[in-house]
């Protein structure tokens, strides 16, 4: 439970889905509203499949370049950082410069982009294939559910309080990839030490 419980909320702050959704009416302004739930259920489907595909394709991929996990914690840590960090200091609404719809940029790299791709790799090292994917499933279908009614989101708390909610998930995040990053080093320091003796 435990671990289900930690990469619930890892998934959560990496996918931000209060952060998406003023992007999500931006880029789907002037739709009707059966098609914009169309638009937010492919996206979502198509952001969990990709996110699968890697969390499945990782080991391997790290085994074919050389990368350990320690590596990827450090890169997969700067990678959130600069992510949270850039959230942090821009509105939300920046996000939909992108243009176009459906999976990309909704799907990818809006719902799962780098800071998803990477925290389903570290987790799967430390909680295995199925919680992690279990964890995935919950927090895409959540973001999923509250794209459907994100119109009725903003009405309730108002453009700046999901903006506030965004920020205050970003801050969780970087202290996230702090951690990420501090372990990996320590991982790889150890490793040194070890090999050295």
């Amino acid at each position: 439970m435990e671990g289900f419980i930690q990469s619930f909320i890892v998934f959560f702050v990496s996918i931000d889905p209060f952060g998406i959704i003023p992007t999500f009416l931006t880029l789907t302004n002037g739709l009707s509203g059966k098609l914009r739930r169309k638009v937010a259920i492919i996206s979502s489907f198509y952001a969990f499949f990709v996110a699968v595909f890697f969390i499945l394709l990782g080991k391997w991929l790290f085994a074919y370049f050389g990368i350990s996990l320690s590596h990827f914690k450090i890169a997969g840590g700067l990678v959130l950082l600069v992510l949270s960090v850039r959230e942090l200091v821009i509105y939300g609404e920046d996000k939909g410069k992108m243009g176009g719809l459906g999976v990309v940029p909704l799907g990818i790299p809006l719902i799962v982009g780098p800071a998803t791709l990477s925290a389903g790799i570290s987790l799967v090292e430390i909680w295995g294939y199925p919680l992690t994917i279990l964890s995935l499933s919950l927090n895409v279908f959540i973001t999923a559910v509250m794209l459907l009614f994100s119109e009725n989101l903003v009405k309730f708390f108002g453009r700046g309080g999901l903006t506030a909610l965004s920020k205050i998930i970003m801050l969780i995040l970087s202290a996230i990839s702090v951690k990420m990053i501090i372990d990996g080093t320590e991982e790889i320091v150890r490793s040194a030490l070890k090999f050295s003796q």
